[in-house]
């Protein structure tokens, strides 16, 4: 189902405490907003690119701390900070927000506990997608999406050639023309995207050949992260993951962790630390039927995992994400 501006609105506007506000352009493809007069001064404006994308610029100063990720919970969204003050919370530290940094709550260990600080001028824009239009359309878009890509967000930010792109974004040359500033957005937007897949793309190859990995190996690895993403309910034998990639488990455990960064355990650990969280937040379910679903033995086994890896219980968790008090 696309998304809809009056959608992102609604939720946006009550979670970030907007109300709306008059403003220079009244065309139906911008809807201005701004931060309610308790919680502090500035403005939102959002623009529908096309049907599967709308865009937030915004430049306000907080009159108290505000928690963001709430408001961008049920989408897909990246986020540009030109100036910013405030922290994200991730495994129990507080991380300051860095200006001129892409952030995306696709992966929430970046988006997570998002929160904008008090006094602080925050100027920049979110881009909010709807990926399974985008992907029906695009297929090259899903590789900004993958694991590889969202964890060289960062990084992509030094890529030269995107640094133009994104302040396009943040100013829109065009102001009269309602219909052509939608065709700006949309291109800019699909122009961004491009890039940042292109340079993960190149970052992996540059990693290939440097650890010589045969495209036919990366291939079987690729396989073989989707295959553990769909069984992380069940056991991790290495004589089968080896099998089922045709090598040898010393082959498997050098090539796995030259390609991913990581070992076959630290990379099913972090997966299952991710679905355990998507379904703490997102779902109702008990913990005990989480962790079924992940493979523990029982509440406690799964207990003891998210409390090392987060430092928080899975229920202080769930508490915290919701605003509810224990």
């Amino acid at each position: 189902m696309s998304i809809t501006v009056e959608e992102v609105i609604a939720r946006v506007s009550a979670a970030l405490h907007l109300q709306p506000s008059d403003c220079e352009q009244r065309q139906d493809s911008c809807l201005c907003f701004a931060l309610q007069p308790a919680f502090g001064t500035g403005e939102c404006r959002f623009y529908r690119a096309d049907s599967n994308l709308c865009i937030m610029v915004f430049d306000c100063t907080p009159g108290r701390d505000i928690i963001v990720q709430d408001a961008f919970e049920p989408y897909n969204c990246i986020a540009f900070f030109r100036t910013v003050g405030g922290f994200r919370s991730a495994a129990g530290e507080k991380r300051p927000l860095e200006p001129e940094t892409l952030y995306t709550n696709i992966d929430h260990a970046q988006f997570e506990s998002l929160t904008l600080s008090q006094g602080a001028r925050c100027r920049g824009f979110m881009i909010i997608l709807d990926p399974e239009e985008i992907f029906s359309h695009h297929a090259v878009a899903r590789d900004v999406f993958t694991d590889g890509a969202l964890k060289q967000m960062h990084d992509l930010v030094g890529v030269p050639e995107l640094l133009p792109v994104l302040h396009q974004l943040e100013n829109c040359p065009i102001r009269e023309d309602a219909e052509m500033r939608n065709v700006y957005y949309s291109a800019k937007i699909y122009e961004l995207l491009a890039l940042c897949t292109a340079a993960a793309r190149n970052q992996r190859r540059d990693t290939v050949q440097k650890i010589n990995v045969s495209p036919e190996d990366r291939e079987s690895i690729t396989a073989l992260m989707d295959y553990i993403d769909a069984h992380l309910d069940g056991e991790m034998d290495q004589t089968t993951l080896a099998n089922l990639v045709h090598m040898s488990k010393s082959k498997l455990k050098y090539t796995f962790k030259e390609v991913t960064g990581m070992t076959m355990s630290e990379y099913r650990g972090r997966h299952r630390e991710r679905r355990a969280c998507e379904l703490l937040r997102q779902t109702q379910l008990p913990v005990a039927d989480i962790a079924v679903s992940l493979g523990f033995s029982g509440a406690s086994s799964f207990s003891r995992f998210f409390k090392s890896r987060l430092n928080v219980t899975p229920l202080e968790y769930r508490h915290s994400i919701r605003g509810e008090s224990d």
